[in-house]
């Protein structure tokens, strides 16, 4: 199954609910930039519907929200971030069984990800395919941590994501995270994919928890951890 795959279908399902024509887009990135009016009369619509279709609808979504590949995580909570008013009327768009049942330390996360890679091969080269898939897991594991940061009011954690995700290559300063895994950054991935999973980790900031790019640059432009994190904790 494509990563895009699950949210295209819980997108099909709820628009043919209510009526609205959906949306032609294959990507995350797509999704990002409908415009807010799609977003608008979907939500209107989604209130005025009676309370056996919006069961049926919630279940219908809730058994597509199992066996999730890499990038279904965050394709999905970018749709829940569109649909402001629906997810609190059909619980399961909220998708907070699926975060807490995958919920880790970042040691473990840091793990998954260098396994991750492995499965995937070199990177001493650019290659599209791989930085995608790549990029897929980052948002996904990423979004599982700050998830769980807000659940547990997590400063501290907060301050790890950023330090993770905004400097990898150096992620084996923090207790827990795999030592092998930063050495690879550094020595051995094209650092075309280094700036590709940032530019990932920005888009979650700023497209799934509103977190404006500006507001985490220091002064000569570049990306802050303490800024990333003083962000991320307004969110509790």
């Amino acid at each position: 199954m494509a990563a895009s795959a699950k949210f295209k279908q819980v997108l099909e399902l709820i628009t043919s609910k209510v009526g609205v024509d959906s949306a032609n887009v294959e990507t995350g990135v797509e999704l990002s930039i409908i415009p807010d009016e799609f977003w608008e009369e979907i939500d209107d619509k989604i209130i005025d519907l009676e309370d056996d279709d919006i069961q049926l609808l919630d279940s219908a979504i809730s058994d597509l929200s199992k066996d999730f590949q890499a990038g279904d995580m965050w394709t999905l909570m970018l749709l829940s971030k569109k649909l402001m008013d629906a997810k609190w009327t059909i619980e399961s768009l909220q998708f907070g069984e699926h975060l807490e049942s995958n919920s880790d330390e970042l040691s473990i996360v840091s793990s998954k990800l260098w396994s991750f890679i492995q499965g995937l091969g070199g990177f001493d080269s650019f290659d599209d395919q791989k930085s995608r898939q790549l990029c897929d897991s980052v948002k996904d594991g990423m979004i599982y941590l700050i998830e769980a940061a807000i659940r547990d009011s997590d400063e501290e954690l907060f301050e790890e994501i950023a330090s993770f995700y905004f400097d990898i290559r150096n992620s084996d300063d923090i207790e827990g995270c795999s030592q092998e895994l930063a050495v690879f950054c550094r020595e051995q991935m094209d650092p075309n994919y280094i700036d590709e999973l940032v530019e990932s980790a920005i888009f979650v900031l700023r497209e799934i928890y509103d977190v404006e790019e500006n507001d985490i640059r220091d002064e000569d432009g570049g990306v802050s951890a303490s800024l990333i994190a003083e962000q991320l904790t307004s969110l509790i």
